[in-house]
Formats: structure tokens, C-alpha cells, sequence
């Protein structure tokens, strides 16, 4: 996604009447669709193992733990969106935006 953006200013024109938050949106598909593949195929690999990392005791503890950062992470980015400085710094950054929609989406 680096090099993505930093041939982005290169070769795409910005155009400030008709932004939008991914200049193509075929760029934005493949690389989800990659991401997702790899952690499917990691946890397709996971499952074959005998001796499985899934089956540890620390994952009775994980929907807590994963409820209450994805509820802080939630708060943060609208405090951070409405307040803070996280709209000029995807205005400067665009690559943040892809940051953003992959955590969200994890």
C-alpha cells in the first residue's frame, strides 16, 4: 500500500470537486480481497496442525478482550474524527484511510 501511494501522486490527478476516499475502487478490492485471503489460508493452515494454538486456554478470555477494544477503538476514532485531527491527517495521508479500513475491518 506504500508504493501504491506514493505512485498515486505521481501518475492519478487529484481532482478536488469530485473527491472521493479511494481513487479506484478495483485497487481498494484487490487489496482486501488479499488480505482476507491470507487469513483464511492462515487459519485453513492453523487447523491441519496437531498441536493447534487455538485450542489454548487464553482464548476463553478473547471475546472480552476483543468486545472491549473494539468498543475503545470506536469511541477514539469519533472522538479523534469530530475533535481531534484524524480528518487533516487523512487529507495529508490518504494511506491512512487504508490503515483505518483495515483495522476496523479486523
Amino acid at each position: 500500500m506504500t508504493v501504491l501511494e506514493m505512485n498515486a501522486d505521481n501518475r492519478v490527478a487529484s481532482s478536488f470537486s469530485d473527491w472521493t476516499p479511494a481513487n479506484n475502487i478495483y485497487i481498494t478490492f484487490i487489496i482486501v480481497t488479499v488480505i482476507l485471503t491470507c487469513f483464511y489460508l492462515i487459519f485453513i493452515f492453523e487447523a491441519k496442525k496437531r498441536n493447534s494454538i487455538l485450542e489454548r486456554s487464553f482464548w476463553n478470555l478473547m471475546p472480552k478482550i476483543s468486545i472491549s477494544v473494539g468498543v475503545l477503538s470506536i469511541i477514539l476514532f469519533l472522538v479523534g474524527g469530530t475533535v481531534g485531527p484524524i480528518m487533516t491527517w487523512v487529507e495529508q495521508w490518504r494511506s491512512l484511510l487504508y490503515v483505518f479500513l483495515i483495522y476496523f475491518l479486523f
